[in-house]
């Protein structure tokens, strides 16, 4: 049982200290996004080619297609 249980302290130890920390992550998707817009803005898109919660506008896929880094 003690084996059990040591063995699996082992295991959530390393799993937490293996990998950035979603805040980490949700940051670093945040930057991601905010240079994708700015490129988009760079490339001449405007706050007026995307619409709130229009999924086909084509500021939209740009950003989208960039955040998958098809763009760059």
């Amino acid at each position: 049982m003690r084996s059990t249980l040591a063995m699996t302290a082992a295991v959530l130890l390393v799993s937490l200290a293996s990998g950035p920390t979603f805040a980490a992550k949700q940051q670093s998707a945040v930057r991601t996004f905010d240079s994708c817009v700015a490129l988009a803005k760079a490339r001449g898109y405007n706050d007026l080619d995307r619409r709130i919660g229009d999924t086909e506008s084509p500021a939209y896929k740009f950003v989208r297609s960039c955040m998958q880094g098809k763009h760059g």
